[in-house]
C-alpha cells in the first residue's frame, strides 16, 4: 500500500488515518465529536442556567420520571455501573440528587432529584428540546440522519459484535495466525 501525501510540511496524522483507514477508526472520531459537543456545549449550558456537568444530563432527565438505582440508570443509559456513579457523585456534591433507602430491598438505593435538582432537570430538560431541534436541523443540512444511523449501528453490533465480525473476515480472506 502506497502512503498518502500531503502538500502541507506539517504530517496531518488526522489526514492519514482517514485516508489510510478510513471508518476503522469510528470510535476515534466519535470520541472526538463527542468531546467537541461537550465543549461547545457545556458553556452555552452555563449561559441557561445549567450548573450540571453535560455528563450528567442523562441522568437528570430520566430522574424527572422517578427515582432510580445506580443500576437502573447505567442499564436505562447502556453505560457501566462506574459511570453512572462518578456522574451521581458529581450531582450529589452539586446538591440535584439524594440517595435513600428502599424498604423494600435493603441493597437498592434510589437516587432522586433534591428541589434544587427538579429546577435543574428543567433546565437540562429545555435545553436538550432545543439542541434536538439543532441536530435535526443539523442532520437534514447533512443530509443524513446521523443519530438514527448510529443506533442501527449499535443494534448491529448487538447482532454480532466487531470482534467476530473482524474474526469473520480473517476467517473468509484465509489470514491470520
Amino acid at each position: 500500500m502506497t502512503l498518502p501525501t500531503y502538500s502541507s510540511s506539517v504530517f496531518r496524522r488526522r489526514e492519514l488515518l482517514r485516508d489510510l483507514y478510513g471508518p476503522a477508526f469510528l470510535g476515534q472520531l466519535m470520541v472526538r465529536i463527542t468531546e467537541f459537543l461537550i465543549a461547545s456545549g457545556a458553556p452555552v449550558a452555563a449561559e441557561f442556567g445549567i450548573t450540571a456537568p453535560v455528563r450528567t444530563f442523562s441522568i437528570l432527565v430520566l430522574l424527572r420520571t422517578e427515582a432510580a438505582s445506580s443500576s437502573e440508570l447505567a442499564s436505562a443509559l447502556g453505560v457501566t455501573h462506574v459511570a453512572i456513579v462518578k456522574n451521581v457523585r458529581a450531582l450529589l456534591v452539586l446538591g440535584l440528587v439524594e440517595k435513600s433507602d428502599d424498604p423494600g430491598d435493603a441493597r437498592r438505593k434510589p437516587i432522586s432529584l433534591t428541589d434544587s435538582g427538579t429546577i435543574e432537570a428543567q433546565k437540562v430538560h429545555m435545553f436538550m428540546e432545543l439542541s434536538r431541534s439543532v441536530f435535526e436541523e443539523l442532520f437534514e443540512d447533512v443530509g443524513h440522519d446521523v443519530f438514527s444511523a448510529l443506533h442501527d449501528i449499535e443494534d448491529a453490533f448487538k447482532r454480532e459484535g466487531l470482534g467476530e465480525r473482524i474474526r469473520s473476515k480473517i476467517k473468509s480472506r484465509g489470514t491470520g495466525s
